[in-house]
């Protein structure tokens, strides 16, 4: 997958695969889709939309931690 920054059409994705690296890239996508979760949900059952927005923090933060940027850490 291929973002703007990569075809040199302005600015990387968050998660782009080839600034952060796979598996970070891979990570923040899916904190992105749980997040997304959480939304839907919304205030239909609040503590389930809050435990969705925890771990979709955490999973964000646990990705950036093993992000191995090749570009000088644009995110």
């Amino acid at each position: 997958m291929t973002c703007g920054g990569c075809q040199g059409l302005g600015a990387h994705t968050r998660w782009c695969r080839e600034v952060v690296g796979y598996l970070p890239s891979v990570l923040g996508q899916l904190s992105e889709r749980i997040e997304s979760a959480g939304d839907l949900i919304g205030s239909n059952d609040t503590g389930l939309t809050n435990r969705l927005y925890g771990v979709a923090g955490e999973l964000a933060e646990y990705a950036k931690t093993r992000s191995t940027p090749t570009d000088g850490g644009a995110s």
